[in-house]
């Protein structure tokens, strides 16, 4: 019960019915492939495409970008970020366990490293800045 829109099951329907997707399932989850023939048609144009709705392509990189992280961090993520669409859900008093998941799982891997949690954090705070100081340029 987080964001939902009856207009994505509207334009998925009109993907299905133009071959421009297959959709597969995988446990409760449906994954969207564009189509082999769709991809080379959006491959030939797709600098047109950028340029015309330069703003769903940076959203479409966006959400692509989120397909490396499992489905159970993206729900925090998304919880976290739009707290609004967290009202009707079902899943909200999982979120502070995911995320101490992650957290662990995080500290785990720093402490295989040899990083304390002082410096976890003074490298983080060196990253954001440089990170924030070459977006700035």
């Amino acid at each position: 019960m987080g964001p939902f829109s009856l207009r994505v099951y509207g334009a998925i329907e009109a993907f299905k019915e133009n071959n421009q997707i297959e959709v597969m399932k995988s446990n409760s989850i449906e994954i969207f492939n564009l189509t082999k023939s769709f991809r080379k048609k959006l491959d030939q144009n797709i600098k047109q495409f950028e340029k015309r709705f330069s703003e769903v392509a940076k959203i479409v990189r966006e959400v692509k970008s989120m397909n490396v992280y499992p489905e159970d961090f993206i729900t925090a993520y998304v919880y976290l970020k739009y707290p609004e669409y967290c009202e009707k859900s079902e899943v909200l008093e999982a979120v502070p366990k995911i995320l101490i998941k992650y957290i662990n799982m995080f500290r785990e891997l720093m402490e295989k490293i040899g990083l304390s949690d002082e410096e976890i954090i003074t490298e983080l705070k060196r990253i954001r800045k440089e990170y924030y100081e070459r977006k700035g340029k």
